[in-house]
């Protein structure tokens, strides 16, 4: 056989192995990219830290830069966050935060009072609720209305208008698919959280560790910085949940207009 056929064939087996190799590189760049895929995609909802910031009241006081800087904080603690604001901010939605760590609610608040008879049901305590952001229809979650489980939220605007929108009571609390994941906080940014026990109680029963809110009114403004520098304490400073509220009162002090601070309740409220 002459020299030319031989490096002909030389030259044609190399390139086939370079044809094999640029096939054996392409095929692990797509099993590189569908792994990496898989990991952002998939695997932070199995086995990290998820946050939730359910802020119903977006939609009618908006406070973007604190979203921005809650879930930027959030974010670099190590949680996948998820938002639920403005017209997601619904009844339906309210039901996932059983899937969640830390639960940072966002809303108008109001409650009834205590040592009344409400749809055949009495009320021993103050029953706070919170607020949604899906208008109110009455038409919809009729059975949940009549157990108490779901009522009307009204609030009235600067300019003397209203809206009606639908809120969850804590018989709704009580009521929802699942427990919390062990050892979650609810964070209640909203007035009248803990006005009474019930609605904390309802959240403790259900598993949450940790539950924060405010007793009675609080200003939005107030309201928004302290869940700011609650959030900046306990996750950037790394102070513990209740040690966080502690700094939190002491750093931005009392609301100056309903002097309210921030409280905290957690399961040995259930052995009273």
């Amino acid at each position: 056989m002459s020299e030319g056929k031989l490096s002909k064939r030389k030259v044609e087996r190399k390139k086939r192995r370079r044809r094999v190799l640029s096939l054996a590189v392409m095929f692990a760049i797509v099993i590189i990219i569908t792994a990496t895929y898989y990991y952002f995609t998939s695997a932070p909802h199995e086995g990290f830290k998820k946050a939730v910031i359910y802020d119903s009241l977006h939609k009618f006081i908006p406070n973007d830069n604190l979203l921005r800087r809650l879930k930027t904080m959030l974010r670099n603690s190590g949680y996948v966050v998820d938002v639920f604001i403005d017209d997601n901010a619904t009844v339906e939605n309210f039901k996932k935060i059983t899937e969640y760590d830390l639960i940072i609610i966002r809303a108008h608040g109001g409650y009834l009072p205590k040592d009344i008879e409400v749809m055949n049901y009495y009320l021993k305590d103050y029953m706070a609720f919170i607020f949604t952001g899906e208008l109110y229809n009455p038409n919809r979650y009729v059975h949940e209305q009549r157990a108490l489980e779901i009522m009307i939220g009204k609030f009235i605007h600067e300019n003397g208008s209203y809206t009606e929108v639908f809120a969850v009571s804590p018989l709704f609390i009580v009521g929802m698919h699942g427990m919390f994941k062990k050892n979650s906080v609810v964070i209640i940014a909203s007035c009248y959280g803990l006005t009474g026990e019930m609605l904390a109680e309802a959240f403790l029963r259900k598993g949450v560790s940790i539950y924060i809110a405010w007793p009675g009114d609080v200003s939005v403004e107030h309201m928004d910085k302290g869940l700011l520098k609650l959030i900046e304490n306990a996750l950037v400073k790394g102070l513990e949940w209740r040690k966080a509220v502690e700094q939190t009162n002491l750093e931005i002090g009392p609301d100056p207009f309903y002097n309210s601070t921030l409280e905290w309740r957690d399961r040995s409220l259930l052995e009273k």
